[in-house]
């Protein structure tokens, strides 16, 4: 009777113990994750232009990364300013990927005499600690203008720059920029609009009362692409 008790006992405590390795098995362990995308938002934040006297200008965006400009009136050694300025406001780093320039009329007859040079100034980490760079020429004057584009998309310069959220790029010359000769390109200020275009001296008789439309693209892609 005895030895029954005891087995009896063995048992129970066998079907307790079995029970209890059984509960350890079963236990889940739940992770709760929650993944947040970045986003890419890079946009022009500033576009103004100007022109010497009797010019009709207007610069107007389009969409975030393209603006439209339209000049008219235009005559030999008369210039227009361009500054325009785009922004990373988005939350992962971007580097310039493509410009394009685009003619609204790709015959008219002032583009072969039209003429540009494109400073640039740029600022990685906009307000952080990095400084703000005056790198200068990416087209020299004066080219023809229809290959600021071209210029753009072929500057190593350009194309090496990592804006981080709250960089930004400028075609806009500081008051310490001058043009290969040593001659200042602000005429004493500092806001001058650093894509400069003119009408080249020996434009013809034939372009008279001939107006200008063009639209300038500029494209970025995630900074490790």
């Amino acid at each position: 009777m005895k030895s029954l008790r005891i087995l009896l006992v063995g048992l129970v405590a066998a079907a307790i113990l079995t029970g209890a390795g059984f509960a350890a098995w079963s236990e889940n362990l739940i992770i709760n994750t929650t993944i947040n995308t970045g986003t890419k938002d890079i946009t022009f934040t500033k576009q103004v232009i100007r022109a010497d006297r009797y010019i009709n200008s207007s610069i107007s965006p389009i969409n975030p990364t393209t603006v439209q400009v339209n000049v008219g009136n235009l005559y030999p050694k008369g210039r227009v300013w361009i500054d325009v300025q785009m922004t990373n406001q988005g939350t992962i780093p971007v580097r310039f990927d493509s410009a394009t320039l685009t003619f609204d009329d790709p015959t008219n007859p002032l583009i072969p005499y039209l003429l540009s040079w494109c400073w640039l100034r740029y600022d990685e980490d906009g307000p952080g600690p990095k400084p703000t760079k005056n790198y200068g020429f990416i087209q020299f004057p004066w080219q023809s203008f229809a290959s600021l584009a071209d210029c753009m998309n072929n500057s190593s310069v350009l194309r090496s720059i990592i804006l981080e959220p709250g960089g930004w790029i400028s075609f806009e010359a500081d008051g310490s920029a001058a043009d290969n000769d040593g001659n200042s390109v602000v005429d004493g200020s500092d806001d001058v609009k650093c894509i400069c275009i003119k009408l080249a001296d020996n434009a013809p008789n034939e372009i008279q009362n001939k107006s200008l439309s063009f639209t300038l693209q500029m494209n970025f892609k995630q900074w490790n692409l």
